[in-house]
């Protein structure tokens, strides 16, 4: 039962965006049952991750240390926040212990979500061109594949910390053992179970008044001229109307009136060439 303490045979895969640990420290509690399988995504975000930024690499490890050689999986991948993150069918196997698989991925694109909402990850050695190819039992965590995502822009997001679960789907996924049978099939695998534990990808925000452009895109800057201009422009309404809203909306509000008008462009004028502080909003 899940409750007994066992020595389980451990399979892991880990998606990470900053590798800071071995996978044997990760926490997971070893109370699961005899020859279990766990798959665990866990996404470390680094602090330089920004609102915008594309192509953010995400190293995908594996850990079947004790357990049976791997000829092959497919991994179907899901974004728990689509309108946060997009995978991009761009999926890197350079330096990685599926190089030498046949390896495939694709993009699926939901019609009622952004682009790249779910991706599949395939890697097997049943074709001439990759025959013999797998992967042997690992003591500590290898690099199976590099995935890739593009970071949302949208204003509203950008004032906020946000949080975007990676997971894969059981039930459109699948690892085969070295005889090609997929794990788990009781009486035919060593492992009887298995278990997916979700991971996130972390992009950090908070609304900086006076970044009116969206430039800094949720990390602390300073105004500039760019944001001036910006300001002016939709004041006025200057073309092309709604091309310049404020993004976010709040940043434009440095004087607190919770209005928009030149009073806030003359405020961060002086904060640019003056140094005068913003007032202190409640």
């Amino acid at each position: 039962m899940k409750g007994e303490v066992t020595l389980a045979k451990r399979f892991i895969i880990s998606v990470t965006l900053l590798w800071l640990m071995a996978l044997g420290s990760l926490g997971i509690g070893e109370t699961k049952a005899a020859y279990s399988v766990d798959v665990i995504i866990q996404s470390i975000g680094p602090a330089n991750i920004k609102y915008g930024d594309t192509m953010v690499a995400i190293p995908v490890y594996v850990n079947n240390e004790g357990f049976d050689t791997i000829s092959g999986y497919s991994l179907y991948i899901t974004s728990g926040f689509p309108d946060l993150i997009d995978f991009v069918d761009n999926v890197d196997t350079v330096g990685s212990i599926s190089s030498g698989f046949c390896f495939s991925s694709f993009v699926t694109v939901p019609d009622t979500a952004y682009a790249g909402d779910q991706i599949t990850v395939t890697a097997h050695n049943i074709d001439t061109i990759c025959a013999g190819k797998y992967i042997y039992p690992q003591t500590l965590g290898n690099l199976l594949f590099t995935l890739h995502v593009n970071i949302s822009a949208i204003c509203t997001y950008i004032s906020d910390t946000n949080i975007a679960f990676i997971s894969v789907f059981s039930g459109l996924s699948n690892i085969s053992d070295k005889h090609g049978i997929r794990i788990p099939t009781p009486g035919q695998t060593s492992a009887e179970s298995l278990y997916y534990v979700d991971g996130d990808v972390s992009v950090p925000g908070t609304l900086v008044r006076g970044d009116v452009n969206g430039s800094c895109r949720g990390t602390p800057c300073a105004p500039t001229l760019g944001d001036v201009i910006h300001l002016v422009n939709y004041i006025f309404n200057k073309p092309p109307q709604g091309g310049w809203l404020p993004c976010p909306q709040e940043a434009a509000d440095v004087n607190c009136t919770g209005t928009i008008t030149l009073g806030d462009v003359i405020a961060i004028v002086n904060k640019i060439f003056k140094g005068i502080p913003f007032p202190i909003c409640p």
